[in-house]
Order: structure tokens, then sequence, then C-alpha cells
């Protein structure tokens, strides 16, 4: 029966890593927090999705507290708690009782998605940091830090949270791979969903998990699964369509704009994808590429105003031919 339980168990949560020594790059940080472990500071993690933030404070916690979690924890959300009440009433409440501490111990309170939290209460938050700081110490995740009132950002150590490099995250799918016993056919894979992943394990170890249940399945179609549920345009579309633009050729312009489409890519997939590739083109050259980004930008505003999309694509794409003439 637990083995049933446990080969229904998301990857993500059966992978997660359960110690300092598990986390997937973050090196640095990793040692930091280990030499300090029993006289943290107030912490800021801040840095994009799915690269272990929420990973390294659950490992913090498991160490300190394994048999008092209840009684010295508070984990709350800020993007659903995030008045100046539950400053004054959860928070601040929390923070003052000390019945479950022992000397030089302290309690923890842990705000995910701060960036979310009214101003106000980030100034109420401010208080209760130096008022209960011997007894209590806040970890504050986020994706932004520029969110945050300077006041709290002066009285943390900031710990920024890179985007996980693809080796390493190859590294990690092929260990999932192996334990879950996947054929040849998904473990080809893994170096595309390792960049398409973009820095974030746990999307990589979703898609990983999702494409698992396809393994019967010709590569071909795993690849169209693939580019299906990532919902990204092909490239091979995108660099027609670029080529057609530096040709000034209106009718294959008009009709990848069309196929694009056709698959259900929205305005905004196109231009992203537009925009990356004329990035790395290197037969435009910076001036180019400044008043190509600038007439990008104009684009986008319009489409996200109300202006029609597949209008302002071809307006974007009959520009592009102009500003690279």
């Amino acid at each position: 029966m637990n083995t049933n339980k446990q080969n229904c168990k998301p990857w993500i949560l059966k992978y997660k890593p359960i110690n300092f020594d598990n986390m997937v790059s973050h090196n640095e940080i990793v040692q930091i927090i280990k030499n300090s472990l029993h006289n943290l500071p107030h912490m800021i993690f801040y840095g994009p999705n799915g690269i272990g933030k929420s990973s390294l404070i659950n490992i913090i916690i498991e160490t300190l507290y394994k048999k008092t979690y209840k009684q010295n924890i508070l984990s709350l959300s800020a993007s659903d708690k995030r008045g100046i009440g539950t400053v004054r009433e959860e928070i601040k409440s929390f923070a003052h009782q000390s019945v479950y501490l022992n000397n030089g111990d302290f309690k923890m309170v842990i705000l995910n998605e701060i960036d979310c939290m009214s101003f106000e209460a980030q100034s109420a938050l401010r208080r209760i940091l130096e008022t209960y700081s011997k007894t209590t110490r806040f970890c504050f995740i986020c994706n932004s830090i520029n969110k945050i009132t300077s006041p709290i950002i002066s009285r943390c150590v900031k710990f920024m949270f890179k985007p996980i490099p693809n080796n390493l995250i190859e590294t990690r799918l092929q260990y999932i791979a192996q334990c879950e016993n996947l054929n040849d056919n998904i473990i080809n894979f893994i170096p595309k969903i390792s960049i398409i992943s973009d820095g974030d394990l746990r999307k990589s170890i979703n898609l990983l998990q999702i494409l698992s249940y396809s393994s019967n399945m010709s590569i071909e179609d795993i690849n169209y699964k693939l580019k299906f549920i990532t919902n990204k345009v092909d490239k091979k579309l995108i660099n027609l369509l670029l080529e057609s633009m530096k040709n000034n050729d209106i009718f294959n312009i008009r009709n990848y704009i069309k196929n694009i489409f056709h698959e259900g890519f929205s305005s905004k997939e196109i231009l992203y994808e537009l925009y990356q590739t004329i990035l790395k083109d290197e037969t435009i050259n910076d001036l180019q590429k400044k008043n190509i980004f600038k007439l990008l930008g104009e684009t986008d505003y319009k489409i996200t105003i109300g202006g029609n999309q597949n209008l302002n694509i071809l307006n974007f794409c009959y520009k592009f031919t102009i500003l690279i003439m």
C-alpha cells in the first residue's frame, strides 16, 4: 500500500531535497546557511520560480524544528494575507509568544510572496522585526526584491537564487529517469527538457513526469506532445518567418503568421520568440536591433490595449523589412 502511494506521488514531491546535500545548485547559499544555522539572521530569498527557495527553507525548518514545528513556525502566503490586519493580529501575536523556546532558541515566521504585501503592512512589519528579533527570525520569499520596502531589506540578509544551469537540471533528470526506469524514448528528450525549462527545476521534473506517460509513443509523437504542453512556437516556423521578413516576402510572411495562429499561439508568444531569435541574430547590427525592439514593444502595447493581433503582427513584420534595409 505504501508503495502504491509512493508511485502516485508527484515527482516534485517524491524527489524533493530532504537535506542540504540534496540541494541542486546554490552551493554558496547553502554553505552560509549551514554555518549560521543556530544563529540565523532575518533573510530574504528572492529569484525565479522553481529553483529551490521554498525547498531550502523547508530543509532549515526540518533541521531545526523536528518536534516543535507547530509551536515555533508561522508560515503565511502574503499573496492571500497581505493586509495590515494580518501583521497585527497573526504575526505580532505569534512573535510575542515565547513559551516554547529554550534559551538561545528562536521561532521563525515565513512569508511567501511578500512582494504582494501592501506598503502599510510592510511598514508595520519593520517594527516587529526590531522588537522581537531576540526570539523570532523572519524569512521572506519572493520573485522580485524591488517590491519590498527599503527598511525591511536593510534589516535582512539577501540571498539571490539564480536559475539552475542546464547541466545540473539534466543530471537531476537523468537520476530521476534511472530511478523510474524510463525508456530511451523519454531519456533522449532530457536535454531538450532542460533547455525548455530555462533554469526552473520544478518545471523540468513536471515535464519529465508528463512525458513518462507517453513512453510507448513514437519519437515524433512525444516531440509533438512536448511542444503542445510547453506552448512553444516551433523554432522552424519562426526562422522561416524571419527569413521572409528579411527578404521582404509579404506572401510568405502572411502564410507563416497564419500557420502559427492556426496552431493556437498568441501574438505575445510570436513576439517573444521573434525577440529571442532576433537578439541572437548576428546578421542584424546593434542599431537595427535597438529600433526593432522599440517597434516590438510598441506592437506589444497596441495588442495589450485591444488592438487586432493579426494586423499588428503583420504591421510589425512590414516595418521590420524597412528597418533592416
